[in-house]
């Protein structure tokens, strides 16, 4: 999974100038979900190392990543 997450965020700086990401709360994704393996399945995924992970590359690259709401209400 780290290697494919590190491949992702790379590329993503590498392509990309501003990057958008969706701010998802996975505690509420979790506790709203019924199914014990989806649960883990989005435990597993670990959208906050992704986003740090890409945000720290950015960073590096001069490049930006901006957080949007899923509701649209910047």
């Amino acid at each position: 999974m780290n290697d494919c997450m590190h491949k992702i965020t790379t590329w993503l700086v590498k392509e990309y100038i501003v990057i958008y990401v969706e701010y998802l709360n996975v505690k509420e994704m979790v506790e709203k979900n019924e199914s014990k393996m989806l649960k883990m399945h989005i435990l597993y995924v670990d959208f906050l190392k992704f986003i740090h992970q890409l945000s720290y590359k950015a960073e590096s690259a001069g490049k930006m990543v901006v957080n949007v709401s899923p509701r649209n209400n910047f």
